[in-house]
């Protein structure tokens, strides 16, 4: 159970990395060069640098499409996911106001637990597109839902 929102975010967070780290994986294993899976997964990690950086007030520029080798996704998920649970750990409140500049060049701001819920959530929305494209290469798509995590995690314990 979460006591607190920060712990929801520790858990949820960590689900999130692992289900990539299941995704990549499985684009390895199967040697997956299917362009838009690749494109699919380098985005997730390339959103996950420019929000990262937003909230530490850097500016991060990529194409928000450029495609990482397979292989380098895992050392650059690993980061992020320090940089989240150094955040979560020594950072500011959940509520404090992140301030950026958008895309388009607008200011902006949304709180820091409303960023990591983006992170989340954008990299779900993206690892259902990837299931869905796998399932029709006539692959079976790893399983990556939370209560599946939870179940592993449980076992681990």
């Amino acid at each position: 159970m979460h006591n607190t929102l920060k712990d929801f975010f520790t858990k949820t967070l960590k689900y999130n990395f692992w289900a990539f780290e299941v995704m990549s994986d499985f684009v390895l294993e199967y040697k997956i060069q299917d362009d838009y899976i690749l494109k699919q997964l380098s985005h997730t990690l390339n959103a996950n640098k420019v929000w990262l950086s937003r909230i530490q007030g850097e500016t991060f520029k990529i194409d928000p499409f450029f495609v990482h080798p397979p292989i380098t996704w895992l050392p650059m998920m690993q980061s992020d996911e320090a940089k989240c649970s150094q955040l979560l750990e020594f950072g500011p409140d959940l509520e404090t106001q992140i301030q950026y500049t958008t895309r388009d060049g607008k200011p902006h701001e949304l709180s820091l637990g409303e960023i990591f819920f983006i992170l989340i959530n954008h990299a779900t929305h993206h690892r259902g597109q990837v299931a869905a494209r796998i399932r029709q290469m006539g692959l079976e798509p790893p399983i990556t839902d939370y209560p599946h995590y939870c179940g592993l995690m449980t076992t681990k314990a």
